[in-house]
């Protein structure tokens, strides 16, 4: 195998790994996307869902700080997400 073609064979390895590479982000957006649109909330990293702070006994009860009681937090994104779909929607009615 001369040096040519074992660059030109890299190149085009290189050139379909980094167009799979490419496409897996697009793909990993997606799915990040349909998640977070469908799923919005998720259990709260901190107190893991439970509504209390760590050093909550049984005489003394404290919500969690992060999530302030609520025992869920929202996906990063989702918020946004949300107002571009309704946004959009609003769009096309204006259209019509």
């Amino acid at each position: 195998m001369t040096a040519r073609r074992l660059v030109f064979g890299l190149a085009v390895a290189g050139g379909l790994l980094l167009v799979s590479l490419k496409w897996m982000a697009v793909f990993l957006v997606l799915a990040w996307a349909l998640c977070a649109w469908r799923w919005p909330f998720a259990p709260c990293w901190w107190c893991k869902g439970r509504k209390s702070n760590h050093g909550s006994t049984r005489r003394r009860f404290g919500t969690c700080r992060v999530c302030k009681g609520s025992g869920y937090r929202q996906i990063l994104g989702s918020k946004s997400l949300h107002k571009l779909i309704l946004s959009f929607g609003e769009w096309r009615k204006k259209l019509r």
